[in-house]
Order: structure tokens, then sequence, then C-alpha cells
């Protein structure tokens, strides 16, 4: 059976030019809203950067914020999760 779905960045060049922008700003707001957190940790530029990319592919592939939301519910989620597994180990 032959897949007819296009791939993600072929999808993503037929948005709108107004809807790829708009989302590519909200993505690099997202990030220099994040800077403090690099700025005390410098890797963390890798989890936030990776996480804000895959939720700028989910919105664009979408069309819909929701995917890009519970991209990054399950980021935060995440590190929740390994703060609190970390926390436990010391104490």
């Amino acid at each position: 059976m032959a897949d007819n779905a296009a791939p993600a960045f072929v999808e993503a060049r037929t948005k709108p030019a107004t809807t790829r922008i708009a989302a590519t700003l909200t993505t690099v707001i997202f990030c220099l809203r994040h800077l403090t957190e690099v700025i005390h940790y410098p890797a963390a530029a890798i989890g936030i950067g990776t996480m804000a990319l895959a939720a700028l592919w989910f919105r664009l592939r979408s069309a819909a914020i929701g995917p890009a939301v519970a991209t990054h519910l399950g980021y935060n989620g995440l590190l929740a999760i390994l703060q609190l597994a970390a926390f436990h180990l010391r104490h």
C-alpha cells in the first residue's frame, strides 16, 4: 500500500508564509525567553533548542497549537521527574 502523505518539510513549505513566519517568530521568542536558564546552565540550550524545534515542527505539521503545547508539557514533565529522582537519590 503506497503512502501518499507528503513529507513534513514539503507540507511546511505549502503553509501560508504568515503561518510559517508567526510560528518561527514564536519559537525565537520562546528561546529568548529561556535565555536566563541557558546563562546559568549552558547545557540547557540543547534541551530547550531541541524542544523548541520539535514544537515548531509539530505546529507546522499539524496546523494546530495543541501538539506543540503537548510537546512543551511533556518536556517540562520529564524535567520534573528527573529533578525529583535526583532529589530522592541524594536524600
